[in-house]
């Protein structure tokens, strides 16, 4: 795998996947049909409120508590860059504010640190905004110190450190090499005096760097995951494509120092890929890892806790355990348990000789032994990849353009649907004073209708 095919395929990539898998989707539809026959009930939403917003598909605002943050297309600009940010109430719907237009490709996840919010646009440039009022208090331009490149906010995001020190973000240049790593601004350097639409030019640092290259692929081992940050410590994964296969690794580093805080990096199973399938999580003592395999490792330690390691064998005569689809998306942890979503579907006999019974898209696992505690299978179809939401002992689950799915938090048997609900299924969705938020999308109308449901 070429940088250059990771880049571009990074967001036109990601849309030409959904197409072409739910076009799969549909086909498998059709051939499974007949596999599962139970009643579907009905699950009528109780809808509080409704609110459109001209969002790419791809765009998953960031909740923080009461509000969520993101951008929408600028009025008769739905396939430009053009676009405004905003901040909108999650207990009516209304907007908070919203800042003027700005020529934007990202679709990253902002960050909100003492009443400031950090907005990637593109090219090196963030706004800087006051939280309260959305007024800009500074714009920023990265550079690396030649002054030669502009630094590349990439995929997967960035984050600000708990002590509210440094900016903290991945770095990859299209085909290069030796040029992969973590980057650290100093928020210190930002000078708030100066007029917010100067561009303020500052210099990050290379604070950690893949130090494996193949020569044959000229593929540097890049961050794969999105990074996670704790105490100072930011967690991470990397992946490198080598002649002989994926090597994929993971890591914590002290943000202040620079150093590995376990010593060295921790070289995952071969059944870690990497990629766009991996998520992140923290909890208490321990650093969760979900994908094609699920791991729990301890944060301070890297030292194994516990491992969920399925070989392709495994995987023809038991569930399937990993194999999530978006790391955007991510898990949801409710009283002991992560309820996630999985890649699996009816589709999966027609590759493979694994038994229907043993096949679930939404999971729900026991995080102190890693065991599978229930999983179910949506609709005829399968597949989804939209972060469940759980509440009122219930877990919501978006699939994609076939409804809202309700199961039973504890036993994963089927509530109801609400096949009113039309998504692509690949949304964080959002949980705030009990009710559940969700992207109901009018494709007619290119817009997406963030909804309110009282469970």
């Amino acid at each position: 795998m070429l940088k250059g095919y990771k880049k571009i395929s990074a967001y036109f990539g990601c849309k030409l996947l959904t197409v072409i898998i739910f076009i799969l989707v549909l086909v498998a539809c059709d051939l499974f049909k007949t596999e599962k026959q139970e009643e579907i009930p009905e699950y009528k939403s109780n809808k509080l409120w409704e609110k459109a917003l001209r969002s790419d598909l791809l765009e998953m605002p960031l909740q923080v508590d009461n509000s969520i943050y993101g951008f929408e297309f600028a009025d008769g600009n739905e396939s430009g860059e053009k676009k405004i940010f905003f901040k909108l109430d999650l207990n009516n719907g209304e907007y908070i504010w919203q800042t003027e237009e700005v020529e934007t490709t990202s679709t990253e996840f902002p960050f909100i640190f003492e009443n400031k919010v950090f907005v990637y646009l593109k090219k090196g440039i963030l706004w800087i905004l006051d939280d309260a009022t959305g007024k800009k208090l500074a714009t920023i331009k990265l550079m690396f110190k030649n002054d030669e490149k502009m630094a590349c906010i990439s995929y997967p995001a960035f984050l600000i450190t708990s002590d509210g020190k440094y900016l903290v973000y991945s770095w990859a240049e299209q085909n290069l090499i030796n040029d992969d790593g973590i980057m650290r601004l100093s928020l210190s350097d930002i000078d708030y005096t100066k007029d917010p639409e100067e561009e303020q030019v500052l210099y990050p640092d290379l604070i950690w760097h893949g130090d494996k290259v193949d020569p044959e692929w000229k593929e540097d081992e890049y961050i794969s995951a999105m990074m996670i940050e704790e105490n100072g410590i930011v967690y991470f994964e990397t992946i490198a494509q080598f002649s002989d296969g994926n090597h994929t690794r993971l890591g914590a580093i002290e943000v202040e120092s620079g150093k590995l805080k376990w010593g060295e990096m921790k070289n995952l199973h071969k059944r870690f890929c990497g990629g766009i399938k991996a998520s992140l999580y923290l909890l208490d003592d321990n650093l969760y890892v979900f994908e094609k395999a699920v791991a729990c490792y301890n944060k301070e330690t890297g030292k194994t806790v516990w491992e969920r390691i399925q070989s392709e064998k495994d995987l023809l005569n038991e569930p399937w355990i990993g194999g999530l689809v978006l790391n955007k998306a991510g898990v949801f942890y409710d009283e002991g348990c992560f309820y996630y979503t999985t890649t699996d579907s009816y589709m999966d006999p027609l590759m493979t000789n694994r038994k229907i019974e043993n096949i679930g898209n939404v999971k729900c696992l026991d995080a102190s032994t890693g065991k599978l505690k229930w999983q179910y299978l949506t609709g005829n179809c399968g597949f989804t990849s939209s972060r469940p939401i759980v509440t009122e002992e219930k877990v919501f689950v978006i699939v994609p353009d076939i409804g809202l799915w309700v199961l039973d938090k504890k036993t994963g048997k089927l509530i109801g649907v609400d096949s009113s609900v039309c998504n692509l299924g690949d949304d964080r969705n959002y949980l705030w004073n009990g009710n559940v938020y969700y992207f109901n999308n009018d494709y007619d109308r290119q817009e997406r209708i963030l909804t309110c449901i009282k469970p």
